[in-house]
């Protein structure tokens, strides 16, 4: 056989092909998605905060010791029984917290909380939540141990916010889950 000459299928193969090992391509025509002017930008409650008055306190307050008495009857350790009030005092301390209004960004780069910027290349989603009180938006990170990041907007702002992210990420409309629904009971 001779080496020197080589079949026109394979000659054809690989005539458009190049290898630029380490080159970076010509990015000249490339659109500047950075400096791009689409963004939208507001400010929220970090979290939805209920009123809680001085009956919601005492539920709270007769609740815990009823609990804390039903264990210790139980289990007779008074260690179980004071967990139990220690978790029912944290509960109300947590609760008495007002949220801080935390000003939020998106852009053609990513999300932007406070002074924290998350790229979109950070998420594998998002899941509009519908049913709630407010409207929301969870980042479904691609980190397994990561918290998902869940930023809150008024109604008018819903349609701006979900097609600005859903040009980056792919998106799915979920209903609020049970737990939430437990909590806007409880009106934590």
């Amino acid at each position: 056989m001779n080496d020197d000459k080589q079949s026109p299928t394979k000659n054809s193969l690989t005539s458009n092909f190049s290898y630029n090992s380490g080159q970076l391509p010509d990015m000249r025509n490339a659109p500047d998605l950075k400096n791009a002017t689409n963004q939208v930008e507001w400010s929220a409650s970090e979290f939805i905060a209920h009123q809680k008055g001085a009956s919601w306190y005492f539920v709270l307050a007769a609740g815990t010791v009823i609990m804390a008495a039903l264990i210790f009857f139980v289990t007779r350790e008074y260690i179980s029984a004071g967990v139990v009030a220690v978790l029912g005092l944290t509960f109300g301390v947590y609760g008495s917290v007002p949220p801080r209004n935390i000003s939020y960004k998106i852009d053609s780069t990513g999300v932007t909380v406070e002074k924290k910027h998350f790229p979109f290349e950070s998420f594998k989603g998002v899941q509009v939540i519908e049913g709630g009180v407010v409207p929301s938006i969870t980042f479904i990170p691609l980190k397994r141990f990561t918290v998902p990041l869940t930023i809150y907007f008024l109604p008018e702002q819903k349609e701006q916010i979900t097609n600005m992210v859903g040009e980056f990420l792919p998106s799915e409309v979920k209903q609020i889950e049970k737990i939430d629904q437990l909590v806007a009971r409880l009106r934590f």
